[in-house]
């Protein structure tokens, strides 16, 4: 005690924890930036060397006989184990150390949440792709099943206002309003193979959004389209009787129409806010003291004011809040803006809270009503809605916060979690939506390796697969394969249910990530005959090179259409999306590999599909090399879920019969192949393989050779090439025998001169032959 001569005790039992205290604070590495708390200066270097002795053994006699620790050295474990993190020592404190932390000693953890949120990393976008995969657990499996026409449907974006402008260029006339979409542009939409349209930015927006954007120096902004008003057709579009019009011209051409829902937040001067201001997120203090509202009321509405944070402006800070005064009570809230934890807040939006009940059914309500109007809706960001985000991000569990700065001081245990939220949100909207509007498709946006929990267990009809485009574009093809393979073992129906894309809003364009050549037409072929839901991006058919931010009134660049790019979609592209049928399920799909010199080559994706007795083959090499080699088995699952081979023969339904021939068309090239169906069976189809090059192999047909065996010398003729006439093919090897005859009747020297003249010259100058002729083409015409 003669150590504790400058602190003031209220007993002789606070002195011991004080100096154990110190003690461990100037042993931890870690602590080393903040000594100053535990400064030892109190002590000479010989008082604290004595201190640290002391403190050792007097607890190695407090020490049970069959202990090999004593108290200080088991205190210093984790500081020995770990000597230059905090973090990592308080984890291991959590870990193993749990049996003795008491209720009071609960807060410990949550410094782990106040120190992940300082240091953890914000990156824009999606994160890292991985590869999918799925464990076996207690999740339903509990699928919606499409109708009819689902399957096959292949979407296109249009941000709808940057479309309007264009159109107007196109046609040469103001077109303003949804009413005022030409029939013909609609009917071109559909004769290209496109049965869906997803409009992008129909609702009436925020007035606030358009303010920051203007504030923060676009004097050409619109609000964003997903910082809404309300879920009200926008008037600048002409209402709901325009989009009426629209949609009915839309159904003659067998064209559905999309919209978007933005279920996780709302404008900051919605109509939510001004009804109900208790529905968002809110505190009634600033979550960080360094906060300031003083910049101008954004609201135009008299009842409320809202101010954003004043470092928003400057560029400081990326303010999680903004303030909101009722000018009716003068009560003041500070309300989240809209998050998911991976960059910045976004900052013209506000976050609905989903403890509420109340919250929750007026949101179905709204996605119901839309789905009266609207057969296909996207969700935004849906998977910050799955009750173990809406968790993590806004109420995390003790020792697991850090998404959002501030939230871990409002952290729920699971238990008290799920009392507040006892059903997933998606769940009970995908089984209301079910009852109510049974022809509506609901289309997820959802990363962060949910992808197949939203469409097998949630219930959602489609949801993003962001791996196909990122994995493709970075040749990650080995882990593509891998991904499609853990999907087809898990549950080959969450194959069906994926969005496949090369660019969306939120990306780069697919000109910009794929170019306008080879690979951009071989990604294209992948996305449009896979299994699942091909998505097109606005300006992606046209090759447009802009992004268009979702708060464009109108491009900012004036582009023409690609003719080139264009083109090469009609004759590539268009044709495969009119017998999408044929590739869109998963119960006859069928992933190849490619083998050369005994090896694997996973650049190369092979795959067949078929529909009814209708069969397809789609091969594509995404890599700048080429290949020979073959595919002849594939993967699959049987009913149990267990690994089974099929050959390309047994796809094909082929006869392992060497009579037999198959003959197959692609589609790029408008070749015909033929094989002999027992080599195909026994040994596969050799491919050669160019860089980014890719076939689809249809109108498969297999026959009987002939006596006259054509199919099987055509075979021999053709070898590994193809026809454009197959059939012109068949007749040359029919006359033949004819040529030989011919041949017989004249020398080939008076063959050579017949070639050079006219047949009555010939006559002239060798009458004696014309008997000789007249016989020959008597024996042709009853050979014929």
């Amino acid at each position: 005690s003669k150590y504790c001569n400058n602190f003031y005790y209220e007993n002789d039992d606070e002195i011991l924890p004080e100096l154990i205290s110190i003690f461990l604070g100037n042993s931890n590495n870690a602590f080393s930036k903040y000594h100053f708390i535990f400064s030892k200066n109190i002590f000479s270097e010989e008082e604290f060397h004595a201190l640290s002795s002391g403190l050792h053994k007097f607890f190695q006699t407090k020490t049970k006989q069959d202990s090999n620790i004593d108290l200080i050295s088991f205190l210093l474990e984790p500081a020995k184990r770990y000597p230059d993190s905090i973090i990592e020592q308080l984890k291991f404190i959590k870990e193993y150390w749990n049996d003795f932390i008491t209720n009071e000693m609960s807060n410990l953890f949550f410094n782990i949440d106040l120190i992940s949120e300082e240091i953890s990393p914000h990156e824009l976008g999606a994160g890292p792709t991985k590869i999918y995969e799925f464990e076996e657990n207690n999740e339903e499996e509990n699928f919606t099943y499409d109708k009819n026409w689902m399957p096959n449907l292949i979407l296109l974006a249009k941000n709808i206002f940057v479309w309007l402008d264009q159109l107007s260029t196109k046609y040469n006339q103001e077109i303003k309003y949804l009413a005022e979409i030409p029939e013909e542009e609609l009917s071109e939409l559909s004769k290209n193979g496109f049965t869906g349209i997803w409009l992008i930015g129909l609702w009436q927006r925020s007035k606030i959004s358009q303010k920051i954007k203007k504030m923060n120096g676009d004097k050409e902004a619109i609000a964003s389209a997903y910082s809404l008003y309300d879920y009200q057709i926008s008037d600048e579009l002409g209402g709901k009787f325009s989009y009426e019009v629209l949609k009915n011209k839309a159904q003659k051409y067998n064209l559905r129409i999309g919209c978007d829902m933005v279920p996780n937040h709302t404008g900051l001067d919605s109509k939510l806010i001004s009804e109900h201001p208790d529905w968002f997120i809110n505190l009634p203090y600033s979550p960080f003291p360094n906060y300031t509202f003083t910049q101008q009321n954004l609201s135009e509405d008299k009842n409320y004011e809202i101010r954003l944070e004043d470092h928003y402006f400057d560029k400081t800070d990326a303010a999680v809040v903004f303030q909101y005064k009722s000018n009716i009570s003068g009560e003041i809230k500070y309300i989240y803006h809209g998050n998911d934890g991976t960059s910045f807040p976004w900052n013209d939006t506000a976050q609905l809270n989903y403890l509420l009940p109340e919250v929750r059914e007026a949101v179905i309500n709204d996605i119901i009503r839309i789905s009266k109007d609207f057969p296909i809706i996207r969700f935004d960001a849906a998977m910050t809605l799955a009750k173990k985000h809406i968790q993590r991000l806004w109420f995390p569990k003790p020792g697991e916060g850090g998404a959002i700065p501030s939230r871990s001081e409002h952290s729920l245990s699971t238990k008290k979690f799920n009392k507040l939220i006892p059903k997933e949100f998606w769940r009970e909207v995908v089984d209301r939506i079910s009852q109510e509007s049974p022809n509506t498709l609901l289309l997820a946006e959802a990363f962060w390796m949910m992808e197949g929990y939203f469409v097998r267990t949630l219930g959602m009809h489609r949801v993003y697969n962001s791996a196909f485009m990122n994995m493709i574009k970075n040749e990650e093809n080995a882990k593509y394969r891998q991904t499609i393979f853990n999907t087809i073992k898990f549950n080959p129906q969450i194959l069906k249910r994926f969005v496949n894309f090369m660019s969306n809003p939120d990306e780069d364009t697919a000109f910009a990530q794929f170019g306008d050549n080879d690979k951009f037409f071989g990604v294209t072929v992948l996305m449009s005959t896979m299994p699942g839901l091909p998505m097109f991006a606005h300006g992606q058919i046209e090759g447009f090179k802009e992004k268009y931010g979702m708060e464009y009134k109108k491009p900012k660049y004036h582009e023409s259409v690609n003719e080139y790019l264009y083109n090469r979609h009609k004759r590539e592209i268009f044709p495969i999306l009119k017998k999408r049928y044929l590739f869109s399920d998963v119960e006859n799909f069928l992933l190849y590999d490619f083998e050369m010199n005994n090896s694997v080559i996973e650049d190369v994706f092979a795959y067949s599909n078929s529909h009814e007795k209708e069969y397809s083959l789609v091969v594509y090499n995404n890599k700048f090399n080429n290949y020979f080699g073959r595919i002849h088995l594939a993967k699959t699952v049987d009913e149990n879920h267990n690994w089974i081979t099929k050959t390309l023969g047994e796809a094909w339904n082929l006869h392992n019969n060497s009579n037999y021939f198959v003959s197959f068309e692609d589609m790029i090239s408008g070749l015909t192949f033929i094989r002999n169906s027992a080599d195909i069976c026994r040994n596969g189809l050799n491919l050669d393989l160019t860089a980014y090059s890719y076939a689809v192999y249809t109108n498969i047909k297999e026959c009987k050779d002939t006596d006259k065996k054509i199919y099987a010398k055509l075979n021999e003729k053709l070898l590994n090439s193809g026809t454009k006439n197959i059939e012109q093919e068949k007749k040359k090897i029919l006359l033949k025998p004819l040529i030989l005859k011919f041949e017989t009747y004249l020398h080939p020297k008076l063959i050579s001169n017949l070639s050079k003249m006219k047949y009555e010259e010939f006559l002239k100058f060798k009458p004696e032959l014309k008997i000789r002729i007249d016989e020959f083409f008597i024996i042709f015409s009853e050979w014929l």
